[in-house]
């Protein structure tokens, strides 16, 4: 399959601040299918693109029979899309903020300082004007630099606890339990999300 175009429409509101779909590292992606939340808060961001360096990590992890089954499911699986080495992704939604101009010297530059499935995120959330799930420090500081909207795995967790599509205080038990690193106060800020 590889060298084959993607091809997805996005049906999503264009006021919508997530750009109506999201690309997702290893981390979110893994975090999310270790503390059971990811079908019912990934709804919200889809179309999720996992660019083919992020799908050979999470292969590779110990989540993978989960995000497998989530690929899978009824809710997700028209909404996870798995793009496969030398694959190209085309998407369309209205008022996407798509990037076409070439990513500068500097920008390059510290790209390379970041993991394959860091760099890959970065680039194919740019390009398609859609939030980049990320949760590594280094590579969110990059992704801002470029312009690129970022969002971890707090922030999507307070997000779906706002929506009402998950607990705050649930999802901050559950990334303790998991080991999730994080600091208190940004614990602390997601277990007072009320659910509507």
């Amino acid at each position: 399959m590889g060298n084959e175009t993607f091809r997805i429409l996005l049906d999503s509101d264009p006021n919508d601040q997530h750009g109506g779909g999201a690309v997702a590292d290893t981390s979110v992606m893994s975090t999310l299918c270790e503390i059971q939340l990811a079908e019912a808060v990934l709804v919200a961001y889809s179309p999720i693109v996992i660019p083919a360096a992020v799908y050979a990590e999470l292969r590779a992890g110990p989540n993978y029979q989960v995000f497998s089954a989530l690929c899978r499911s009824n809710t997700m699986s028209n909404r996870v899309h798995i793009l496969e080495s030398g694959s190209t992704l085309a998407m369309t939604c209205p008022g996407s903020r798509r990037r076409t101009d070439p990513i500068s010297a500097t920008e390059q530059a510290q790209l390379r300082s970041l993991g394959a499935g860091e760099i890959a995120v970065i680039e194919h959330a740019r390009e398609l004007g859609i939030t980049a799930l990320l949760d590594d420090g280094a590579a969110r500081k990059v992704a801002s630099r470029m312009d690129v909207a970022v969002l971890g795995t707090i922030g999507i967790l307070a997000e779906a606890a706002r929506q009402g599509l998950a607990s705050g205080p649930d999802a901050a038990d559950r990334l303790v339990a998991a080991g999730f690193r994080a600091t208190p106060e940004l614990l602390n800020q997601l277990r007072v999300i009320q659910t509507p």
